[in-house]
């Protein structure tokens, strides 16, 4: 199995509980960062891992939001979806490039799911 396979196995269970651009604390003056937060099943980080060859509980995050096309995906499974405080296809795309991802506890409570917020890095002004 593929990690594009592994989230078209897992598509039905992935979750967007919020995107929008918000004000960061840096020195790019004016700009917003892309965060989109996401609601997925632990199962899915275990085969993703496993599939890796790493021991680790949970993967790199940015690197299993790169790897397995996950803003690809989304993007087709929420087409013209704009019920998000910005539209989807736009934060989708501005998180093509440099993210920071971090794991938390999911807004259900269920534990056999997890939260995922990725993050739009912003380079700073020299």
């Amino acid at each position: 199995m593929s990690e594009v396979d592994l989230v078209k196995k897992y598509s039905d269970e992935i979750e967007v509980k919020y995107a929008n651009f918000v004000p960061i604390d840096n020195e790019t003056v004016g700009c917003d960062a892309a965060l989109l937060r996401l609601d997925i099943p632990k199962a899915m980080l275990r085969e993703y891992s496993r599939l890796r060859t790493k021991r680790n509980k949970y993967p790199d995050g940015a690197e299993f939001w790169k790897e397995t096309g996950l803003a690809e995906a989304l993007k087709s499974k929420y087409h013209g979806c704009y019920s998000f405080r910005a539209p989807l296809p736009d934060i989708l795309d501005f998180l093509k490039g440099n993210v920071s991802v971090r794991y938390g506890r999911n807004t259900t409570g269920d534990p056999k799911r997890i939260s995922l917020s990725i993050e739009e890095i912003l380079p700073t002004s020299p």
